[in-house]
């Protein structure tokens, strides 16, 4: 049975590997996707609707 001060431990090793996993190229492509998709979704929204639709 784990104690307490040995699923902190695990804890803290999954995030310290995690912080590394994720790079600041990572981070710009991700943002990059979520505006590529915002467009297009404003693009087929005002298709649907006939309006023009402004994303912040």
């Amino acid at each position: 049975e784990s104690t307490d001060s040995e699923d902190n431990n695990v804890s803290s090793d999954v995030n310290e590997d995690m912080e590394d996993a994720i790079t600041e190229t990572d981070k710009d492509l991700l943002g990059e996707i979520g505006n590529i998709s915002m467009g297009s979704a404003s693009t087929a929204l005002y298709q649907l609707i006939n309006h023009l639709v402004h994303s912040f």
